[in-house]
C-alpha cells in the first residue's frame, strides 16, 4: 500500500490513476499526454496537482506560480501559452533483505511529481524542472536546470 498515487484528469472528465478503485495498477506510459487537464498526486486525504495548460500548481486549494527574478527583471515560468505535459513522477524507496529467510520489506520514503519544460521568454531560454517532493506531509522542491541568453 502506498501513501500517494499519481493521477491524471483528462479534458473530457476521464480519470486515470496509478492504482484504480479496483486495485489495478496502471503504467505511466498509458497517460494520453495531449489530453490531460490536471496531473498530480493524491493521498492522505490530499490532492496536489497542476494545470497542464498553465503549469500552475494547486496544493490543497493553495495556488502556486513560479517566477524567476534576475537583474531586476521578472520572468513568469508558469502561465505561459504552452502545455506543461512532460510529466515527472518518481518514488525513492529502500528495501531491507533478511538474508536468513530471504524475505524483503520495501518502504517508500519520498514521492515526487511535477514537470520538465523548455521556455523562451523574449531573448531568454529556460530549461526548468518543477516539482514537489512529498516527505511525510510535504516538502517543497524547485529546480531551475539552466538558462541561456
Amino acid at each position: 500500500m502506498q501513501d500517494f498515487i499519481w493521477f491524471v484528469n483528462y479534458l473530457d472528465g476521464g480519470l486515470l490513476c496509478e492504482i484504480d478503485q479496483y486495485g489495478r495498477q496502471h503504467m505511466f506510459a498509458e497517460i494520453k499526454k495531449d489530453m490531460v487537464r490536471y496531473f498530480g498526486m493524491s493521498g492522505h486525504g490530499m490532492t496536489l496537482c497542476y494545470d497542464v495548460s498553465s503549469g500552475i500548481f494547486n496544493l490543497e486549494g493553495r495556488i502556486v506560480e513560479f517566477f524567476y527574478l534576475v537583474g531586476g527583471k521578472e520572468y513568469a515560468l508558469t502561465g505561459q501559452f504552452k502545455l506543461y505535459n512532460d510529466f515527472i513522477t518518481y518514488k525513492q524507496a529502500t528495501t531491507d533483505l533478511d538474508p536468513i529467510n530471504g524475505s524483503t520489506v520495501t518502504q517508500i520514503q519520498k514521492y515526487c511529481f511535477g514537470y520538465k519544460t523548455h521556455l523562451q521568454i523574449n531573448e531568454v531560454i529556460f530549461y526548468c524542472c518543477c516539482g514537489w517532493l512529498l516527505i511525510g506531509i510535504w516538502t517543497v522542491y524547485w529546480q531551475l536546470k539552466g538558462m541561456d541568453r
